[in-house]
């Protein structure tokens, strides 16, 4: 017997192939609402599409061959871990994105100030790992983390592990596919 989770992940991972695996860990100090995660994707996969498909239809393409994610919210719901966000995306066959020059410096330039206090967000910063010895720099870690899938099935599972579908929630959303 299936449950609506286990239908739900073998719908994502059967329907569709996605070639990247986005993480977006936003820090408590400047958080990123969903919001204005959809609206900087959104404006992020416009310019992708425009640029990789070059056609002038494009956006009356269907799904399966244009760009687009699909995504999980986590954390942030008071039970401990900040809110962050599990996105993957899925890419045309035989399209291939620039990773850094379209997702990191896509959303640097999209997401450098908060709209809601017009702050500068931090997009970089210095972290320490466990093996951190004292006078030894700090590393550095983006505010998002884009790798190619290695396994879709585990992708898909790990991106879903914390949604229920039970609830009256909107932690699975999906950005680029008009809806």
């Amino acid at each position: 017997m299936n449950t609506a989770k286990e239908i739900l992940r073998n719908h994502l991972n059967e329907k569709f192939d996605y070639s990247h695996r986005i993480d977006v860990e936003p820090t408590p100090s400047y958080p990123l609402h969903e919001d204005e995660l959809n609206q900087i994707f959104r404006t992020m996969l416009f310019r992708i599409n425009k640029k990789y498909l070059r056609k002038r239809y494009w956006m009356k393409y269907k799904p399966e061959d244009k760009f687009w994610i699909v995504g999980c919210k986590q954390g942030g719901d008071g039970r401990g871990g900040e809110k962050h966000y599990h996105l993957l995306l899925h890419s045309p066959d035989n399209q291939k994105v620039d990773v850094f020059q379209d997702f990191i410096m896509g959303f640097i330039r999209n997401a450098g100030t908060n709209q809601y206090n017009r702050k500068r967000r931090k997009i970089w910063k210095n972290t320490k790992d466990r093996f951190h010895i004292g006078n030894e720099d700090l590393d550095t870690k983006c505010l998002i983390n884009v790798e190619s899938v290695r396994n879709q099935t585990g992708s898909v599972r790990y991106n879903t592990r914390k949604l229920n579908p039970q609830l009256e929630g909107d932690d699975l959303f999906v950005i680029g596919v008009r809806e």
